[in-house]
């Protein structure tokens, strides 16, 4: 205490935090912060899960415009020999390009050399190295510009990657371990089973032109545009970039097979191969979106998939004459 001008003064003492309090206050914190991240982390998928739709929704418009212009869907690719990894002309994604306001890119290709080679001036190697934003789903690992080497390509080329396939059709297997309905409408070499079987109804709007093989038209899509999915998603595996997928390669295409890992070979490949072997997860689909992934259908709208969907569905809504009565969930 302290007396001034007659009056006694009581000096107070500042009490701090205890360190039983501190605690508490970081608890709390802490907590609020572990609630909060999930709901922040959720809302950034949910953001990039539009942006993948909204790629999906441009590239299912593209085609459509192309059809307009063409009055046939484009090709998967178009096979002029035998070899399937390198006889390969224009692949679909390069032929929607002027319908994507990129009409200066698709000038650059070559369209009469296959599709691997450097072309004219190197220009189907520009296009290939090229980056596209509307080729990349946010949720994808791809790192925008990250050019990458394929794994079954010789030499040093490197190939920008991309998050989408085009639908080639369905099968029951690859044609070398199946006795009946086997064979993919996405590789020349393989196609023959189908077409010799009288399974030519299973082939997708994004097919493989060769042989019998021809480019189809809205009218061929007797299944229904609402009803047939046309371009899926093919994320970057976790633990091999070499497998990603291409835009401008020749990997823009896949048949959907009755394989349980058709959907989740792109997160866990190793585990396919072993399981699958023979390259049979080459041709499977797959997102790192939780739950499943986005499918355009011919219509031009765009649908969310679960992974966990009926595979034989899944196969009847990838075939354009298949006569399966399944609709698109």
């Amino acid at each position: 205490m302290t007396r001034t001008k007659g009056r006694i003064v009581t000096a107070r003492r500042t009490r701090g935090f205890t360190v039983v309090e501190l605690l508490v206050v970081i608890t709390i914190i802490g907590i609020l912060i572990a609630l909060l991240l999930p709901a922040v982390q959720a809302a950034r998928e949910a953001a990039r899960r539009t942006q993948c739709t909204n790629n999906l929704k441009q590239l299912a418009l593209a085609v459509h415009g192309y059809h307009d212009t063409n009055k046939v869907l484009p090709a998967s690719k178009i096979q002029y020999g035998s070899n399937s990894y390198t006889q390969i002309l224009m692949p679909w994604t390069v032929a929607i390009l002027p319908y994507v306001e990129q009409k200066a890119l698709y000038d650059l290709w070559d369209s009469n050399v296959s599709a691997p080679s450097p072309g004219a001036d190197n220009g189907n190697r520009k296009v290939r190295q090229t980056h596209l934003p509307l080729h990349a789903c946010p949720s994808d690992r791809i790192k925008p510009g990250m050019l990458i080497q394929p794994k079954y390509q010789s030499g040093s080329e490197t190939v920008m990657p991309g998050s989408y396939r085009g639908v080639s059709g369905r099968s029951n297997g690859w044609y070398a371990d199946c006795s009946d309905k086997c064979g993919t409408f996405d590789w020349g070499t393989e196609y023959a089973p189908l077409v010799n079987n009288g399974r030519m109804g299973w082939r997708g709007p994004l097919h493989i032109v060769y042989g019998q093989v021809y480019h189809d038209d809205f009218a061929a899509l007797r299944d229904g545009t609402s009803n047939t999915i046309m371009i899926g998603e093919f994320h970057l595996p976790n633990e091999d970039t070499g497998r990603a997928n291409f835009w401008a390669w020749s990997s823009v295409t896949g048949v959907v097979m009755n394989n349980s890992w058709n959907l989740r070979a792109p997160l866990d490949y190793a585990q396919c191969e072993i399981e699958w072997p023979n390259y049979k997860c080459n041709r499977s689909w797959g997102a790192h979106h939780p739950g499943g992934l986005n499918w355009a259908l011919v219509d031009g709208s765009v649908r969310f998939i679960s992974n966990t969907l009926d595979l034989e569905v899944l196969m009847g809504l990838a075939s354009i004459d298949g006569h399966e009565t399944v609709q698109a969930p």
